[in-house]
């Protein structure tokens, strides 16, 4: 998320890491540690379910600035 700031990109990043963890982590680690009984484990895998998330939209985003940035031919 740092290095899409650092590209002016800070919208999208944001809506990411919002959907990322309100709309996967938060009740995936309520399903998983509360609803199913996982506990403290349950809650760390939905959490991380979040963070993998997150990581996948982030890297999507940022090959995309990264490619779009980059011309071949071009000093």
């Amino acid at each position: 998320m740092g290095a899409l700031r650092g590209t002016a990109d800070i919208w999208l990043p944001m809506l990411a890491c919002a959907l990322a963890f309100w709309c996967v982590a938060v009740p995936g680690a309520y399903i998983l540690g509360i609803a199913w009984g996982g506990g403290v484990a349950g809650l760390m895998w939905g959490l991380f379910a979040g963070l993998c998330v997150a990581f996948v939209l982030l890297a999507w985003r940022f090959a995309m600035i990264a490619r779009a940035a980059v011309r071949p031919g071009r000093i």
